[in-house]
């Protein structure tokens, strides 16, 4: 494997699998996968086992740190979103490339271990220096065996060894990296003519007035805008941890007492009142206001919805890092606004439709009239009695002068040639004079400043480099994959089922 990447590293077919690269790829569904029902193992790779503590003791790692870095989130969570199934792709990974290394011959030696182990600062005194006694304590305390520390210190450097030797052949060219820079930093001076869809409406006579047809049908075709959602209006107490001294117990103690006196219909504010809280009251308001006002989960707040007004809410929901528990005071069910009730929205919505059509189509003859003009710079007199309007320099992916941000409108704008229209008017909204049709023009193509490259020409040359390499090793990872035999042999333990 290592000597086809590198003996092929410039050859047309490795170039062209990078361009196929998924730099983050999907494990589920690479090689082979069979259920069966092996006890002691839940995969098998090219007929080495991957065994069941391996995976509970990675997994554990794995959804440990993840519940710190998102406290917010649950290990049901993680469950759903298998977790298990990103832990065994990194199993699998280190498998293939730990047994790469001894294809190839490559290996970690004691001293290279040691070494590695030294730079751990929580195994050094307080000068610096390997602590042996250190190394024992803090391994013992994590319940860590030197044997499993130092094997998994091993797969390190292994790994770090093959990517080394992977990514050797690869190289940028210099001039890639201020390519890429003068690609994403270069501006567009547009010309541009503006057409309000205002200027039309006022125009309309009453023939060309939305029909009471067009309005029924405007009208049925978007029932689902005239909803009105449905409303609650609730009694509440909030109950805050930090209020009990951290005690976990206490606070489901209070939750369980005020949650069974809802139950049993005792007034809440008078149950709250026992733990020294206090009960407000809302007005009615939608799941959306109330995700709002007391952070609840979208799911929370829905289940208030299926409570009817006066009935017991039986759950508290998660309101920050808080609990609410309530009473439903009232229930506004979901309806449907009347045509009669919003007809005159209506009128105004098909006139805008109607004036934005007329727009375009005028903006369609105009250009006409301007590719009759030389393709050349136009002068300023000249364009201001055309109502041609020079905009500021226009970055790649920006908007163009108050207009609202248009991504099919800036991408037409850095494909075009200087000095020739753009073949079709743009429905825009400007902020000055609303909907309208966008006739635009780049007059000129600013090149980036020579400054600022001379400030990020490290930054960039940098982030090239560090592209060509992973795409290399990434490559070589999949080219594993490809060639590997991975056996599922206990998909319910990687999928946590039934735990």
């Amino acid at each position: 494997m290592l000597t086809y990447i590198r003996s092929n590293a410039q050859s047309f077919g490795v170039k062209l699998a990078f361009l196929l690269i998924i730099l983050v790829f999907v494990f589920w569904g690479v090689g082979t996968f069979n259920d069966g029902n092996t006890v002691n193992a839940v995969a098998k790779v090219n007929n080495e086992l991957i065994l069941v503590q391996d995976f509970e003791q990675a997994y554990r790692n794995a959804e440990e740190q993840t519940l710190r870095d998102s406290p917010g989130t649950t290990r049901e969570q993680l469950k759903n979103e298998f977790l298990g199934r990103q832990v065994l792709q990194e199993l699998v990974m280190q498998a293939l490339i730990t047994q790469e290394a001894a294809r190839v011959g490559i290996t970690v030696t004691a001293l290279e271990l040691r070494q590695l182990a030294e730079q751990e600062k929580a195994f050094q005194d307080a000068n610096g220096r390997f602590d042996a006694e250190a190394y024992k304590q803090v391994l013992a305390a994590q319940r860590i065996s030197l044997a499993a520390y130092e094997q998994n210190l091993r797969k390190t450097l292994l790994r770090q060894k093959i990517y080394a030797m992977v990514v050797a052949p690869a190289w940028a060219d210099p001039s890639e990296a201020q390519h890429r820079y003068n690609f994403l930093r270069e501006k567009r001076m547009v010309d541009y003519l503006f057409i309000p869809a205002k200027n039309f409406s006022a125009k309309f006579t009453p023939s060309e007035m939305p029909s009471n047809e067009e309005i029924q049908a405007y009208y049925e075709s978007r029932k689902q805008d005239f909803v009105i959602a449905p409303k609650v209006a609730m009694e509440y107490v909030i109950v805050d941890p930090a209020g009990f001294k951290n005690s976990d117990d206490k606070v489901r103690d209070v939750l369980d007492a005020l949650l069974e006196d809802n139950i049993l219909g005792k007034p809440l504010d008078e149950n709250a009142a026992r733990f020294a809280l206090k009960t407000a009251r809302t007005g009615l308001l939608t799941r959306e206001e109330l995700v709002a006002q007391f952070t609840l989960k979208p799911d929370g707040a829905q289940a208030l919805f299926a409570v009817g007004a006066g009935a017991p809410v039986d759950v508290a929901l998660e309101s920050g890092e808080n609990y609410l528990v309530c009473k439903l005071l009232a229930v506004e069910p979901s309806a449907t606004r009347s045509l009669e009730a919003v007809k005159n929205d209506i009128v105004t919505a098909l006139t805008a439709e109607k004036a934005l059509t007329a727009a375009l189509a005028n903006a369609a003859t105009r250009r006409g009239d301007l590719l009759d003009m030389p393709v050349a710079p136009l002068r300023p007199a000249r364009k201001k009695s055309m109502g041609i309007v020079s905009a500021p320099p226009m970055e790649r992916g920006g908007q163009l002068a108050d207009f609202a941000p248009d991504a099919e409108l800036a991408e037409a704008v850095f494909a075009a040639r200087p000095n020739v229209w753009l073949p079709t008017a743009f429905a825009v909204n400007s902020a000055k004079d609303g909907p309208g049709a966008l006739l635009c023009r780049v007059e000129n193509v600013l090149a980036p400043d020579p400054k600022e490259w001379e400030n990020l020409q490290g930054l960039m040359t940098s982030i090239v480099e560090r592209e060509r390499t992973e795409g290399y090793f990434q490559f070589f990872v999949q080219n594993l994959f490809a060639r590997a035999k991975i056996e599922v042999v206990n998909q319910g333990i990687v999928d946590r089922a039934d735990m």
